[in-house]
C-alpha cells in the first residue's frame, strides 16, 4: 500500500492507491468517518482513494469491464434524500447517478451507460 499526501493552497488531500476493498474502507472511514461499503469481490477494481474538500470527502476511482468510473462520498445535509439508484438513471442513456445512504451521499460517475450499470459492482459486487 502507497499513501502519499500533497498540499494544494491550503487544503491537505491524502491519497492510497490500494487495491484492497477492506484496506480503503478502513483507510477512509479513518480520516474522514465515512462508511462505504465495498464489495469483497467482484467486476470492479480500485485503482486510487482520494480525500478532497478539505478531508471532508472520499473520491474513489476503479476499472470495471475497461472502463473508469469514479464514485464521490460526502456526508449529506440534514434532510437530504435521494432514492438509491433511481430507475431513471438506469434508462440506457445516463453517465451519472446520485443517491443518498443512512448520512452519507453517493454520486457515481462513468465515461458511458454501460459503465454506470456494471459500476454497481464496486459496493454490490457481482
Amino acid at each position: 500500500m502507497v499513501i502519499g499526501v500533497s498540499f494544494w493552497g491550503v487544503n491537505a488531500r491524502a491519497e492510497t492507491r490500494s487495491t484492497d476493498p477492506t484496506v480503503v474502507r478502513t483507510w477512509v472511514q479513518t480520516r474522514t468517518g465515512l462508511d462505504i461499503p465495498l464489495a469483497l469481490t467482484g467486476p470492479a477494481k480500485l485503482v486510487r482513494t482520494r480525500l478532497t474538500d478539505g478531508g471532508k470527502a472520499a473520491e474513489l476511482s476503479y476499472r470495471v469491464k475497461g472502463d473508469v468510473a469514479t464514485l464521490f462520498v460526502t456526508k449529506a445535509a440534514p434532510g437530504e434524500v435521494l432514492d438509491h439508484m433511481p430507475p431513471s438513471n438506469l434508462d440506457g442513456t445516463a453517465t451519472s447517478a446520485s443517491w443518498v445512504l443512512g448520512d452519507q451521499v453517493f454520486r457515481l460517475e462513468c465515461k458511458s451507460p454501460e459503465a454506470l450499470r456494471a459500476a454497481c459492482s464496486l459496493c454490490h459486487g457481482g
